[in-house]
């Protein structure tokens, strides 16, 4: 079964880290039962103490994937917070903080529909240390997947990612490689690929109905030159 997930995170490349904002994410839905979800978002934000500090709750709205109207909205709330230290000799300062939030709501309940859906949130705003792309500080992040017809047979999860990479970041002149861990629960074939980020509709937190546009990338930086 062809399920999507977006996953975006901040890749490090610049010395003068300053950031106020969210810098990544993920969303998913495990199917356990013939209608039934465990839905799970996964957030990262800076961590210092004068940062935006992490929501204390997620608005997940549920839609038609082919009509885009709204089937249900659902509220994710007490994270489960951890922090994941980033360091190399490679840039200054040499220890960054990443907390991730963890939301996670069980046994939601979702109606057959040949259509499929797909599910989504968004928050606001973004990191204002990013330097590839245009008023960041006024630019949300969308996050999205998809799934099937619960009424198709067998048991349809979206993809997942494993724990947030502490070498997930690049340094000039520094080839790195980092394991982003994703897992297929049902076992389909997993594709990486490198898009746009969607930036959100709302200037708050909240869940909006398709379409999404990106982010405007900041002259020269484009998806074929992503961090320069």
């Amino acid at each position: 079964m062809k399920n999507y997930l977006l996953f975006t995170f901040l890749l490090f490349s610049a010395v003068n880290i300053r950031a106020t904002h969210i810098v990544g994410g993920s969303l998913n839905a495990t199917q356990t039962g013939p209608n039934t979800y465990t839905i799970t978002a996964k957030i990262f934000r800076d961590c210092c103490s004068s940062c935006t500090a992490m929501p204390v709750s997620l608005t997940i709205g549920i839609y038609d994937l082919v009509t885009n109207n709204t089937v249900q909205t659902v509220t994710l709330s007490n994270p489960v917070l951890s922090s994941v230290a980033l360091g190399d000799s490679c840039f200054n300062p040499q220890t960054i903080c990443i907390q991730e939030g963890i939301f996670t709501l069980p046994n939601v309940s979702i109606a057959n529909n040949p259509n499929g859906y797909y599910l989504q949130t968004e928050l606001y705003a973004r990191n204002n240390a990013i330097d590839n792309i245009l008023d960041p500080g006024n630019t949300g992040a969308a996050f999205y997947t998809e799934i099937p017809n619960p009424a198709l047979a067998g048991m349809n999860t979206t993809p997942q990612f494993g724990n947030f990479p502490s070498d997930g970041y690049f340094c000039t002149n520094n080839p790195n490689f980092f394991d982003l861990n994703a897992t297929e629960p049902d076992g389909d074939s997993l594709v990486y690929s490198l898009t746009s980020p969607l930036a959100s509709n709302l200037a708050s937190n909240g869940t909006t109905p398709a379409p999404y546009s990106s982010v405007t990338w900041l002259n020269p930086y484009s998806l074929n030159d992503i961090v320069g």
